[in-house]
This record gives structure tokens, C-alpha cells and sequence, in this order.
């Protein structure tokens, strides 16, 4: 039924009414514009830091995050790095320990100018670790502070420990060497240093907790290791 008190009488009262609908109009049309504008916010491209690094707002269903993302390609790679070096710490040590234990210190190691950039990829590593965001009980933290509070109270300590770069002290005595002739130190002396590098395989188990993707190809390593040191003994038994 229609209620004859809502129908308008005057042309002001028409002109208002169609004032109310011309608004109405004009904002689901800014409503309109503005979801436009976010969506094709939303499907810009996304920049090389973002993309690589993680870092930055969030773009679409990559998460935001105001350090160094740990699932980033960035961070990958570098977990990845670090599992294929240890892998190589792990098949070369027990070969240096049966095979050049005892040489003099001054016998140049073949591998002394790789050994140089493993130890200085782990140093490196242990500077990126601070501005790299952690999961902590199901929470992302990537406040710098509580990282660095986090990596200190956790395992910065176990990386100092077992990065202590030994080819920067067998690279020192190689240039004693060649400038003076002999050493100012005994050979037990190195390698007493020396003892510190297998160490480093302790860091595996770091490895298999932070990638986990990791652990079949370390297992072959981990096997592999065993068997080259069953070789030295036998050779040497």
C-alpha cells in the first residue's frame, strides 16, 4: 500500500531527493575506484628486494616482514650453501686427519685457499644470522632487537665455536714461511688449531633442524664420512 505522507509535494523536496541519490551514486563510485586501486596495488610487480630478500610489506601472500624473510630465495640459498660446505668439511676432515696429521708446518695444505672461503662464508654467515627474522613457538619475530637477543641467548655461541676460521692461522704461518724460513712455533702447536675443525660437523645438526630437506643427502655424507675414516684406520692400523 502506498503511504501517501512519503511522497513528495514540492520541487524542493524532489530536487533533494535527487541530491540523495547523486551521493549515493558518487560513493559507490569512490568505493568502486578505491578497491580498483588496491587490487592493482596488490598486482604491481613486486621489487628485487622483496622478491629475493623478503624484506618489506606485504605483497600479495608473501608475508611482510622488516628483516631478512627465513623463507626468502635469499635465505635459502644461504642454508643451502652452508649444508653443501659442511658437506665438504665432512668428506675432507677425516682425510686431512689420516693423511696430513703429522706434516710440518710449513708443507702448504692443497685445499688451504678453499678452506680460506669456507671460513670466511661461515664468518659471514654468522653477521647475516643477525638481520634474518626467526620463528619462535609458532610466532615470526623480526624485531632486530629480539632477533639479536634470540641469536645471542641460542646459537651464536655454538657458530663462533665452530667457525673459528683455522685456514686464516695456517695461511698466517705459510707467510712466516715464506718470509723467514721457519715458524716461531712448535707443530704441535698447529695442530693442537687444527683439533677445532671437526668440530664444524656439529654443525650438521643445526642444518638438519633449520632445513630438514637436507637430511638425505647429509645422511649419504654422514655415510660416506664413516667410510673414509674406517679406510684410515685400516691403512694406518
Amino acid at each position: 500500500m502506498l503511504d501517501w505522507a512519503q511522497v513528495p509535494e514540492t520541487e524542493d523536496e524532489m530536487s533533494e531527493i535527487d541530491n540523495r541519490r547523486r551521493l549515493k551514486l558518487l560513493a559507490r563510485t569512490a568505493v568502486k575506484s578505491t578497491a580498483k586501486e588496491g587490487g592493482a596495488r596488490e598486482g604491481s610487480e613486486m621489487s628485487w628486494v622483496k622478491r629475493y630478500f623478503g624484506y618489506g610489506p606485504r605483497h600479495r601472500e608473501v608475508p611482510a616482514s622488516r628483516l631478512i624473510h627465513p623463507s626468502s630465495p635469499f635465505a635459502v640459498f644461504l642454508s643451502t650453501m652452508t649444508g653443501l660446505l659442511l658437506m665438504y668439511t665432512a668428506i675432507v676432515t677425516p682425510i686431512t686427519v689420516a693423511f696430513f696429521w703429522k706434516v710440518e708446518p710449513c708443507q702448504k695444505m692443497s685445499t688451504m685457499e678453499f678452506d680460506i672461503f669456507v671460513d670466511s662464508f661461515f664468518l659471514v654467515e654468522i653477521f647475516i644470522t643477525f638481520f634474518i627474522g626467526q620463528t619462535v613457538q609458532g610466532k615470526y619475530v623480526d624485531n632486530w632487537r629480539e632477533v639479536v637477543v634470540l641469536y645471542s641467548r641460542g646459537f651464536l655461541l655454538f657458530d663462533l665455536a665452530t667457525s673459528f676460521p683455522v685456514s686464516f692461522v695456517e695461511a698466517y704461518v705459510q707467510s712466516i714461511c715464506q718470509a723467514d724460513g721457519e715458524p716461531d712455533f712448535s707443530p704441535s702447536s698447529l695442530r693442537l688449531v687444527r683439533v677445532i675443525k671437526p668440530l664444524r660437523l656439529f654443525k650438521l645438526v643445526k642444518v638438519l633442524k633449520v632445513c630438514p630437506c637436507a637430511r638425505p643427502c647429509l645422511g649419504k655424507a654422514a655415510y660416506l664420512l664413516t667410510d673414509l675414516s674406517r679406510s684410515a684406520n685400516a691403512t694406518f692400523s
